[in-house]
């Protein structure tokens, strides 16, 4: 349709011209007309090849955002399902702590008999001891992480206390490792 709007307009523009116009020049009007069309029509589609590639540029930038969005929804659904895995271990692991510590609370003290001392010679000296001595002791089962000070600290007796109690010449435990912990007189 545009086409022969296009022709209709030419011809008049010709026909009206032509008395005025010799053939030559008629000729000559229309090819530099031509050209000019030409021209238009050639930017027109570098114009429309231009915008086409920048829309081609866009799509596949929008597809690489796609794809990395993708990647980091997964991403992020696998950190919250290891964060609750975590946070389920680390609870149940509080609750076993929790009712190993109220087992060993409700453990009942054994009691160790008092013996007598012999009585010292003569040429031996007794030197008095500055702390309480213990008369009972408590027995607790080393676990996993547990030190001779935060044993200390649970309990209320110093290290010193504890290695000496168990004849110990270092601070070193072992898991399901049997330890006496003095009690204090009362």
């Amino acid at each position: 349709m545009l086409k022969h709007t296009f022709k209709i307009v030419l011809l008049a523009a010709i026909c009206s011209a032509a008395p005025l116009l010799s053939a030559a020049d008629n000729t000559r009007y229309l090819e530099e007309e031509i050209a000019r069309l030409r021209q238009m029509v050639n930017a027109l589609q570098d114009e429309n090849a231009s915008y086409q590639s920048a829309v081609a540029e866009l799509r596949r930038k929008q597809n690489d955002l796609h794809q990395d969005n993708q990647k980091l929804h997964g991403e992020l659904r696998q950190i919250r399902e290891l964060v609750k895995n975590d946070a389920a271990a680390r609870d149940a692991q509080l609750r076993k702590l929790s009712d190993q510590l109220e087992k060993l609370a409700n453990m009942p003290v054994p009691t160790v008999p008092a013996t007598t001392p012999a009585p010292a010679s003569p040429q031996q000296q007794l030197t008095p001891v500055t702390e309480t001595t213990p008369e009972e002791y408590e027995v607790y089962i080393v676990e996993k992480g547990a030190t001779l000070s935060v044993i200390s600290r649970v309990y209320g007796v110093s290290v010193s206390e504890i290695k000496r109690a168990n004849k110990m010449k270092n601070d070193f435990l072992k898991i399901g490792q049997k330890i006496l912990i003095p009690v204090k007189k009362k």
